[in-house]
């Protein structure tokens, strides 16, 4: 049995007291089995009765109903009067039959206890306009089950049934006083909202070792591996030569730098960084240098922040040092929209093709040294340094674009430009490059050049730029920003053949 064939549905329609302006219904399918007969039910001519008799009824029950007379059936109806109202009518779709002489096993027709008016209907087969069945009147409240057809069923065929109800067709009501007025309400509703201002970063990891150093002013350690007889954390490691303050790497080694700690923009916003180095807690048996050179015999050390070519000594004053850096956003092409069904949510989502190469890093790290034409036989505690970062969402940021590009002949680069954004933002662009080799960025002799362009955020070398260089030869690109501070950035461009 079809799963449908117990559905039932209900058809209702705001008749006018006047006339009903009623449109076609569409040709509807019956479906024959072999041992059963199944007809597929959507619509129902329903007439109704306006508190008439049932002998009544079956003297007006003489018109069938099929496509071809549809239209001439419906402009008789349109005269009718009826009782203005609201016609229910609760029915299953798909009717089922055992043999074509049997009764429905599931057939189920209601006339709606809220209706004013009996109702009946008729059903018709389209291919032959042979009517097979005729239903009594139904008075509000009643229905009707186990319907049995008036014509066998049993034929090798798909015909077609009509059943187009006179509830469920369009009304029309004509007003004939002025002015006429109507209204209907719509109410609107938000999909939802996804905010692409993404702040989404990833901090630098660290363990309790990364920032651990150890004073070897004496070069006690590496003395030690020449003598054969070095202590064990240091017998198999690499270590840095001359070096006087150590700090210990993920691989095993030491060296006077720590290992590089890495802070990370994956959000569409721009993040500012900043990190502070505090050596507050440093022994006072032990001085703090602004140099990695030292002068006199006491004892002391040098500590600094570094980032690329920046160098920030911890303070003596305030024993302190801090570092500053600005990250651009990770470019929107780079972001879809996605339904999250577990959230029931849209998301704001970076693509899962994107290669990691694209977010915005900083990269920092803490050195150091200590002096060793001192005394220190008597110091036996250094102390701690507790260096601290912190990544916020910027409102003043700086223009930026990548230094380095890698460009292929007859294949198309785009550079993405940042503008900045807030007080320290720029309004444009001017873009220059080499035309020969140069040996730096600023001794280069920069021209306008048609095929390195600026325009909606991004740098484009087009395919036929840089004809004449040679393979793996560098040119440069300067790039000129219309900020307060005028800022100019160069990037090297290292051109290879196709």
């Amino acid at each position: 049995m079809s799963e449908n064939s117990n559905n039932k549905e209900r058809i209702s329609e705001k008749l006018s007291s006047e006339k009903a302006n009623t449109k076609k219904k569409g040709i509807l399918p019956v479906i024959i089995g072999i041992a059963a007969v199944i007809i597929v039910i959507v619509g129902v001519i329903i007439l109704t009765q306006g508190g008439k008799s049932k002998d009544t009824a079956s003297e007006q029950r003489n018109v069938v109903v099929n496509p071809d007379n549809l239209d001439d059936v419906l402009d008789d109806l349109k005269n009718q009067k009826t009782e203005s109202g609201t016609y229910e009518v609760t029915m299953n779709t798909t009717w089922e039959f055992e043999k074509g002489d049997s009764a429905s096993t599931n057939a189920y027709v209601e006339n709606s206890t809220s209706n004013k008016n009996a109702v009946y209907f008729d059903i018709v087969r389209t291919d032959t306009g042979d009517k097979i069945y005729e239903s009594p009147v139904l008075t509000v409240g009643s229905h009707l089950e186990k319907i049995t057809l008036k014509k066998l069923m049993v034929f090798s065929m798909t015909g077609a049934m009509m059943l187009a109800p006179m509830s469920a067709m369009a009304a029309e009501t004509v007003e004939t006083a002025s002015p006429a007025e109507g209204t209907q309400n719509g109410t609107g509703s938000l999909e939802g909202y996804v905010d692409k201002n993404v702040f989404a970063v990833v901090l630098p990891t660290t363990d309790e070792n990364t920032f651990k150093f150890t004073l070897d002013p004496q070069g006690l350690i590496s003395a030690s591996k020449d003598s054969g007889s070095s202590k064990a954390d240091f017998a198999s490691a690499d270590v840095e030569e001359g070096a006087t303050l150590l700090f210990k790497h993920t691989d095993g080694s030491y060296g006077s730098k720590s290992n590089d700690l890495t802070a990370k923009n994956k959000g569409t916003s721009p993040v500012d960084v900043s990190v502070e180095a505090d050596a507050t807690n440093i022994d006072s048996s032990v001085a703090l240098s602004s140099s990695d050179t030292f002068s006199g015999s006491d004892p002391a050390i040098y500590l600094a922040l570094t980032s690329g070519d920046t160098t920030n000594a911890v303070d003596t004053d305030s024993k302190k040092a801090t570092f500053e850096a600005s990250l651009s956003g990770v470019s929107t092409d780079n972001y879809q929209v996605k339904y999250n069904s577990g959230t029931s949510k849209y998301e704001y989502a970076i693509k899962d093709s994107v290669a990691d190469s694209e977010f915005p890093t900083v990269d920092f790290n803490l050195t150091g040294a200590a002096n060793t034409d001192a005394d220190w036989k008597n110091v036996t505690t250094v102390g701690t340094v507790n260096v601290k970062w912190t990544l916020t969402a910027a409102t003043d940021v700086a223009p930026s674009v990548k230094t380095t590009a890698s460009f292929t002949k007859g294949t198309a680069l785009e550079i993405p430009v940042t503008l900045g954004q807030g007080d320290k933002a720029a309004k444009g662009v001017t873009v220059t490059a080499t035309s020969a080799n140069a040996a730096n960025a600023t001794s280069g002799s920069y021209a306008a050049n048609s095929s390195v362009t600026y325009a909606n955020g991004k740098i484009t070398i087009a395919t036929n730029a840089f004809a004449q260089a040679a393979d793996s030869s560098v040119r440069y690109i300067k790039v000129a920003f219309s900020d307060k501070a005028k800022t100019v950035k160069y990037i090297t461009v290292t051109i290879h053949n196709a």
